[in-house]
Parts: C-alpha cells; sequence; structure tokens
C-alpha cells in the first residue's frame, strides 16, 4: 500500500525496545496467496518489483545496515518481512520508495536530525509522528502531503488523499480532486 511505513526514526533512548518489538511481530507475519484466510502477505505484484525490493536491502546491508529479519526472496514472488536497523542517508531505501515487506529503522539523537532525515526525499505522501510531547510541532516541519499524529497518515471524513513532492497525483476523494480529471469546457 503506497502509505505503508517503509522508514522510521526512532530515538536512540527507546530504539531496543521497539526494534524488539517490530521484529516480534514482524516474525508473525505468514506469507502465502491472497486466498489463504490466515496470509498477512501475499506475493510481490511483478517482477520488476520483486527486484528493486531485493536491490535496496542488499544496498543497505553492502553499507553497513544491520538484517533482524528476513531479507530473502521465497519462491513465487514472495519476500520475506524483513527489519533492516542502522539505516543512514546514502542507502536507497533511505531516499527511495522500496514499495515492499520491509521496515528501515534509524535511530536519531535529535528531533532536528529526525526531521531532516524523513524531509531528504523527493517524495512525501504520507508521514506519522508518534509522541507525546511537540507531536505536532514536528508534523508542520515535515514535508507530506498527509501527516497523523499518533496515528495513520490519510484524510478523515471528508478531508482529500493528498501528496507532497514527487508522491501522490493531486488531491483524491474530495469535490477539489473530481475537478483535477475534468476538463472544464466553454461552448457558446
Amino acid at each position: 500500500m503506497c502509505t505503508s511505513t517503509e522508514r522510521v526514526y526512532v530515538q536512540s533512548k527507546v530504539a531496543p525496545e521497539f526494534i524488539a518489538k517490530v521484529k516480534a511481530i514482524a516474525s508473525r507475519y505468514k506469507i502465502g496467496p491472497w486466498h489463504d484466510e490466515n496470509t498477512y502477505l501475499g506475493p510481490i505484484t511483478n517482477e520488476r518489483q520483486l527486484s528493486k525490493i531485493d536491490l535496496h536491502v542488499k544496498d543497505a546491508l553492502s553499507k553497513g545496515a544491520n538484517l533482524l529479519l528476513g531479507g530473502r526472496i521465497l519462491d513465487g514472488r514472495y519476500y520475506e518481512p524483513t527489519v533492516i536497523t542502522g539505516m543512514k542517508p546514502d542507502m536507497q531505501m533511505e531516499s527511495n520508495e522500496t514499495f515492499g515487506p520491509i521496515v528501515a529503522i534509524s535511530e536519531f539523537e535529535s528531533i532536528e536530525e529526525a526531521i531532516s532525515r524523513t524531509n531528504n526525499s523527493i517524495y512525501g505522501l504520507g508521514a506519522v509522528v508518534f509522541g507525546q510531547t511537540n507531536a505536532r510541532a514536528v508534523a508542520n516541519q515535515l514535508e507530506a502531503g498527509m501527516i497523523g499524529i499518533n496515528k495513520g497518515p490519510g484524510g478523515t471524513g471528508d478531508s482529500p488523499w493528498v501528496g507532497a513532492k514527487q508522491s501522490g497525483y493531486g488531491f483524491h476523494g474530495s469535490q477539489e480532486g473530481h475537478r483535477l480529471f475534468a476538463q472544464v469546457t466553454v461552448v457558446e
């Protein structure tokens, strides 16, 4: 899904506990065909996308990231649920969209560092800020079309589905969005 979490920036002091919980959850994901009611992850859309996911993982590992779970292509265009830590700005996963069952976790010391790294991408569909102190102030500094505070991104009610930078295609799900798909014509 286009708003699925790909990159996570977590404060260093809570990182070990957070990483352990993410790994435990990801290790329970069952891979299989879409029609199996126990399946959580189905096959990757096509070979090209599968290759891109694998390339991003290999790039991260070759540049010093740590593989905690998964990281392999399985028969039938499946990719294992994967947890990677130690992301750095020069890794493809840090600045590009992977669109796979990968979570790339980076630790930060200052909020300013987390904001800078979050914004250092040509993409900006959705973002999420979890926290109790200054969460709204942090959200206001992120370059994304939809930002959730202590919840996932996405519009509520009749609000549009919006992207920023090179993400999204205008405003979906609103009157303004429908106008993007219409051609105004004057006939006299």
